[in-house]
């Protein structure tokens, strides 16, 4: 109607246009009056009508899918980002801080929060399924639990007033055992450390007993060492310290003929294993006595044969076309067996 108003149809567009065309006498121009002619004719067809209308229909469809596509994201993420605010105010009001990506129709949390390692669990399950019911995806969610000043304080107190705790000389080494493993099955710390691959209490001479944890995880650093010493101490009946030896190594692999560069890497992880009492090494080497190997190869796999873990029976080697070692807890792949192929 604007077009109208102002007067844009008393102009013949069609003749300006060929006027135009035909005083240009270039190769261009004469490619261009036979595109205007071909246009002309298509548009001025009984067909002129519905191409009007379809071609404009084409382009615009060719816009608005995508366009449509990005602001349903857009919509997607606002809503998401809100409902995760609510339900962290709700459920975490005390996290100190808190990174949270939203984006591709996924969801990353991270909270850091002041509490314990068990109320830490059970929250991140909390937060997962509200955060999926709110969305409708699953959410990538980690809680990292930090210990308050009070329990720091107990675990100092715990470390400098004997006088809280009965000595190792009223109660038998023995009975200290007993306690600490009736203790750690029932606190270790699971969801934040990894899963326990062994323990023993070393009582050195006049000194206060420690306990030796190793498992597959990150480490405890000294606040959790020194909170798990509180807590054992007390289940105890006697003051202990806590010394953590993790191993955070997932797998380590190699392909064939670069044996020298995996072992160091598979010698530190055996030898962690042949002090884990749960620990299994699973190596998959070059092992069928069938297949050709160098001597490379096979000293490699006398190596393999030679650690402590493997005289302990803790090594499960499986025929492969590479290297590879990872750590499991009490059998490998469903296979309880622990040996170490004879090398060739």
């Amino acid at each position: 109607m604007s077009f109208l108003a102002l007067g844009y149809n008393q102009l013949d567009a069609t003749t300006i246009e060929q006027n135009h065309v035909e005083l240009d006498g270039t190769r261009t121009g004469q490619l261009a009056s036979r595109v205007q002619r071909g246009l002309q004719e298509a548009f001025g067809s009984r067909f002129g009508l519905a191409m009007r209308v379809l071609i404009p229909a084409i382009f615009l469809a060719s816009v608005y899918v995508p366009l449509r596509r990005a602001l349903n994201e857009v919509t997607w993420e606002v809503r998401a980002r809100a409902a995760i605010r609510t339900i962290l105010a709700d459920e975490a009001p005390r996290a100190v801080q808190t990174a949270v990506v939203v984006e591709r129709h996924t969801v990353s949390l991270h909270l850091v929060l002041v509490a314990s390692n068990d109320s830490a669990a059970a929250l991140e399950q909390r937060v997962r399924a509200a955060i999926t019911a709110s969305t409708g995806v699953t959410p990538s969610v980690s809680i990292t639990a930090v210990p308050d000043a009070a329990t720091l304080a107990a675990a100092s107190i715990n470390r400098g007033a004997p006088e809280q705790t009965a000595s190792t000389e009223t109660i038998d080494i023995a009975t200290i055992r007993q306690r600490a493993g009736s203790a750690i099955q029932a606190e270790w710390p699971t969801s934040a450390a990894g899963p326990l691959a062994g323990w023993e209490v070393v009582v050195p001479s006049r000194a206060t007993p420690t306990i030796v944890v190793r498992h597959l995880g990150p480490p405890l650093g000294a606040a959790g060492e020194a909170v798990l010493a509180s807590r054992w101490s007390t289940r105890a009946g006697a003051r202990l310290q806590v010394r953590d030896v993790p191993l955070a190594i997932d797998t380590a692999t190699a392909a064939l003929g670069r044996e020298r560069q995996w072992l160091p890497v598979a010698d530190t992880v055996l030898t962690w294993v042949a002090q884990a009492d749960r620990a299994i090494a699973c190596v998959k080497a070059p092992s069928d006595t069938a297949r050709k190997t160098t001597s490379a190869q096979r000293a490699a796999l006398a190596s393999l044969r030679a650690s402590p873990a493997a005289r302990a029976g803790r090594v499960l080697v499986t025929d492969s076309s590479g290297w590879s070692i990872r750590v499991a807890i009490d059998r490998c792949d469903g296979d309880g067996r622990a040996s170490v192929t004879e090398p060739r």
